[in-house]
């Protein structure tokens, strides 16, 4: 009789055991998000239990508090860091198990361009050679640098642009590629070399018209003299 009732207790408790565990996996969350995205994209995180789509949701990341729509989806934006981080998404519903997922946060290195060239009052001659660098000074090659409506690329940190040397006005420069956050742009005002117009150009032509005009005079009058 003691081990019919043993049995017949052993059995409740297993049967208890398993509607609880059957009832918790039944109202568990499960979360859908990337593994890591760069910093300032955003990024969409999903909930579902028992593959239905989860509404109302409590989506905790970085602080922020932001819940589910109807689809089971809300939109994060990562946050700026100086090294790939890892942070965690909570999702929390009550009468649901909640449930944690981490993505990494990837550092984007910044690009940064710098101009040189002969400079007078704030103004450039050409040349111009851009610098392009990054946030420890290394210099970039393979930079695609865009200036006056041309574009080159870098190499070892460096690309020369060439111009119309009577081309005056400010013009932007900007610097961008794969895996590197764009350079702000940087403004540059180009001043032009004088040109030879009118006035060394009059002086050479009077030059070239009226000193053999005037030779020839003094010539002839000599010449009229002797007589």
């Amino acid at each position: 009789m003691m081990k019919k009732t043993s049995i017949s207790l052993l059995c409740t408790l297993l049967f208890t055991f398993l509607s609880v565990e059957t009832c918790i996996a039944a109202n568990e969350l499960i979360i859908t998000a990337p593994s890591s995205v760069e910093e300032s994209g955003s990024f969409e995180v999903t909930v579902k239990s028992n593959g239905a789509p989860m509404e109302n949701v409590t989506i905790i990341f970085n602080n922020l508090n932001e819940t589910t729509n109807s689809s089971g989806k809300v939109v994060f934006y990562a946050p700026l860091v100086v090294d790939n981080i890892l942070y965690d998404i909570i999702a929390i519903k009550e009468g649901y198990q909640s449930a944690t997922k981490f993505i990494t946060i990837i550092n984007v290195p910044q690009l940064y361009v710098t101009a040189s060239g002969t400079e007078q009052d704030g103004k450039y001659f050409p040349p111009i050679t851009v610098v392009v660098y990054d946030g420890s000074g290394n210099l970039i090659t393979g930079a695609i640098v865009t200036f006056n409506g041309q574009t080159d690329v870098t190499v070892n940190g460096l690309v020369t642009f060439s111009f119309d040397p009577y081309e005056v006005g400010s013009y932007m420069i900007t610097a961008a590629m794969t895996g590197f956050k764009d350079a702000e742009p940087i403004t540059l005002t180009i001043k032009a070399t004088t040109p030879p117009f009118p006035s060394e150009i009059c002086l050479f032509v009077a030059l070239i018209v009226f000193v053999p005009i005037f030779t020839t005079f003094l010539i002839l009058r000599d010449k009229k003299r002797k007589r």
